[in-house]
């Protein structure tokens, strides 16, 4: 509501991934240059270690926060840790050792996880318990970044940043099947649906000009019509990783800010009925703010 700092918490190097999963007491961040997930206890702010594969990136969380999921992006793999257990296992997401599985996905009902892999240019569904591929490095366009998948498992969205273009593809058969691309901008990345599944939230890595001299950029998509309605934050660089409130009205996104730009790094909120920037939030310490998670205070009290 305010944007207030309410604690910091040291992790590993280089966190670039951020979830709190339903019904766990814990918070997991992917440490991308030290090859580990932190584990940090809401209540305390005490943090536990898991090792894992070489640079662990994107990351979700199954429905019911069973486990959570990342790319390891310096490989063709996705790491897995239970949450219960703490147990960590890896699976293979592409044929090329040099893939860089970027992100995952993991489908409604948790036996499904997706991936994409960014050098492979590929996307890959697997069995979730068992890693056997559902269908494997399908061809998708250049340097996919990030993949979605709707609630009832037909349609996947996959933003593609070297084309910069947002993918549309029905998962019908044995293959998914490209029915649609939508022109966004530069370097589309993280990807967020509104619960009313009208809207499409993309969040672009590229900097945009502006009357202020530059300018980051959300760009929302109807999913009927996939108009392109952009949204620019004033005196940013570039948007890293996003999330929504429950409800799907507001979008809450890292942005980042070169050195004396007129805005300093932290997170924008967006209000994406009315397509504008609400409030932005300073990131304590500056840097380089990258990962985002929503997570209500009720969920926790």
């Amino acid at each position: 509501r305010t944007g207030a700092v309410l604690r910091t918490v040291n992790v590993g190097a280089k966190p670039i991934g951020v979830v709190a999963p339903p019904g766990s007491a814990s918070v997991y961040v992917s440490n991308e240059s030290d090859d580990t997930v932190s584990v940090i206890d809401k209540a305390t702010g005490t943090t536990s270690t898991i090792a894992v594969g070489d640079g662990p990136h994107h990351m979700v969380h199954s429905r019911a926060g069973r486990s959570v999921w990342f790319g390891e992006f310096n490989t063709n793999t996705v790491g897995a840790i239970d949450t219960r257990t703490g147990g960590y296992r890896r699976l293979v997401a592409s044929a090329s050792p040099a893939a860089k599985t970027h992100a995952v996905w993991v489908g409604r009902s948790g036996r499904t996880v997706y991936a994409v892999n960014s050098e492979a240019d590929t996307f890959t569904a697997l069995d979730a318990a068992t890693g056997r591929p559902r269908w494997f490095d399908v061809p998708v366009g250049d340097q996919p970044s990030e993949v979605l998948v709707t609630p009832s498992g037909r349609t996947a969205y996959i933003s593609i940043r070297g084309e910069d273009k947002i993918g549309v593809f029905r998962l019908a058969g044995a293959t998914p099947r490209k029915v649609a691309e939508v022109a966004v901008g530069d370097q589309p990345d993280t990807l967020q649906r509104t619960p009313d599944g009208r809207t499409l939230v993309v969040a672009l890595r590229g900097t945009f000009p502006s009357p202020d001299g530059t300018a980051a950029r959300v760009d929302l998509v109807d999913t009927r019509s996939l108009r392109v309605t952009p949204v620019f934050v004033e005196g940013a660089t570039t948007t890293g990783h996003q999330w929504l409130s429950p409800d799907g009205r507001r979008t809450y996104v890292a942005i980042e800010s070169a050195a004396g730009a007129p805005l300093p790094p932290g997170v924008a909120v967006i209000d994406n009925r009315r397509a504008e920037v609400v409030a932005t939030w300073a990131y304590p310490g500056g840097g380089r703010p990258h990962g985002v998670y929503f997570e209500p205070i009720a969920r926790h009290r």
